[in-house]
């Protein structure tokens, strides 16, 4: 399960006189495209509350977890984003970051390439 927690301050698209403090989680209807957007924006960010989850098999080592990515954070640099597209094998989760990467202001060509050249591996595979 994901959370999307608040990291600027900003007004609801929707009701402008609704504003999200940085620390509030945002709630579950605001959509998973309008979510994506926050979050390409840099307002909010994702956190995946099942990591811990308190059933005692966490123990802190996380093997093998840096070879699983479940989400890919577009917000971050080129150089941190290609290797996790290259891990990344949810085909429909790829495709949503590939049209939310070439609707943005100013998409990023290797970001783009990526993501579709990963896309046609995974196909192959």
């Amino acid at each position: 399960m994901k959370k999307y927690i608040v990291l600027i301050e900003f007004a609801d698209k929707n009701n402008i006189a609704k504003h999200y403090q940085p620390g509030d989680e945002l709630p579950g209807e605001f959509g998973e495209d309008r979510l994506a957007n926050v979050v390409k924006l840099g307002l909010a960010k994702v956190e995946d509350t099942e990591a811990g989850n308190g059933n005692g098999n966490d123990n802190g080592n996380n093997t093998g977890a840096e070879d699983t990515v479940t989400d890919i954070d577009l917000t971050a640099k080129v150089a941190e984003i290609i290797p996790q597209v290259k891990k990344f094998t949810d085909v429909e989760k790829l495709k949503q970051y590939l049209e939310t990467e070439k609707s943005a202001a100013e998409p990023r060509k290797t970001v783009v390439k990526a993501i579709e050249d990963r896309l046609a591996n995974i196909v192959k595979e």
